[in-house]
């Protein structure tokens, strides 16, 4: 009787013991040949879900990081290459390795030059456009500024407690209110709003657990965060001594490694 886990060239050269010497070896290579496929299967199975989140999820918000698929897709060629060399005992170590070099740099360059520049160049607009007159509601005393002042330059920060990327941000913004606080003339607001339930006394009680100095303002309704436009969490306005809008800087990405340095410098060029 046939063993349904022997594949049929196995069982009709067990059946028929006479059959052509070459069967052996071409059953071997159908063999091999479905393994390779199947592998080949489970890896499109395994990366498929990666694209299609990183195409819907990341590339809807930053288009331009389209060749990250093409990484993608050539790493994924060099790995089954490597796979079928090694099964093959014929791994061309020289051509391998020049490859993953050549891939690894051009990752590494990615990482450290090119995404901190374009996610910078993506979350930050810069303008001179007037600012909107606005008020907003004191949390930490008499030491918050409420409105900007002329000759002032103005720093505002939304966020929300619940924002996971708006904490992530607030050590950095905390670090640059700190390089910059013998500076009279720049001055730094923390604003929270009633989003999400937040309260005036909530936002007092975070930034005290958070060990944040950094004066504190509650925007009910999101009404000056409104005036300003449709921004997300966190956004950074920053307004000079002229009242003009400088900077307009939504979100935040701990890949951008320099953004503490390259925000004291900017402020300190106005």
């Amino acid at each position: 009787m046939r063993n349904p886990k022997i594949p049929d060239c196995l069982s009709a050269i067990y059946l028929n013991p006479d059959r052509d010497a070459n069967a052996s070896h071409k059953c071997g290579h159908n063999v091999t040949k479905e393994g390779g496929l199947k592998k080949r299967l489970i890896a499109g199975l395994l990366v498929l879900p990666l694209f299609a989140v990183f195409s819907f999820l990341v590339l809807a918000q930053i288009p331009a990081l389209w060749f990250v698929l093409l990484f993608w897709a050539i790493a994924v060629t060099i790995g089954l290459f490597v796979v079928k060399a090694v099964h093959a005992r014929a791994l061309d170590g020289v051509a391998v390795v020049i490859a993953l070099t050549a891939l690894l740099a051009c990752s590494l360059w990615c990482c450290i030059s090119y995404f901190p520049k374009l996610l910078a160049d993506r979350l930050n607009h810069f303008t001179r456009e007037s600012a909107p007159s606005f008020a907003l509601q004191p949390v930490s005393g008499g030491s918050a500024p409420t409105a900007w002042k002329p000759g002032k330059i103005l720093v505002m920060d939304f966020f929300a407690t619940w924002c996971v990327p708006c904490k992530a941000e607030l050590p950095e913004l905390q670090a640059a209110y700190s390089d910059l606080n013998d500076k009279s003339d720049i001055q730094f607001v923390l604003i929270g709003s009633d989003v999400g339930g937040d309260t005036p006394e909530r936002v007092r009680t975070f930034a005290k657990k958070q060990s944040i100095t950094v004066p504190l303002a509650f925007d009910p309704g999101c009404k000056v965060r409104g005036k300003f436009g449709t921004l997300g969490l966190p956004s950074i306005i920053v307004i000079d001594r002229t009242g003009r809008v400088r900077l307009v800087r939504q979100g935040y990405n701990p890949a951008e490694t320099t953004f503490r340095r390259d925000f004291v410098r900017f402020l300190e060029t106005l």
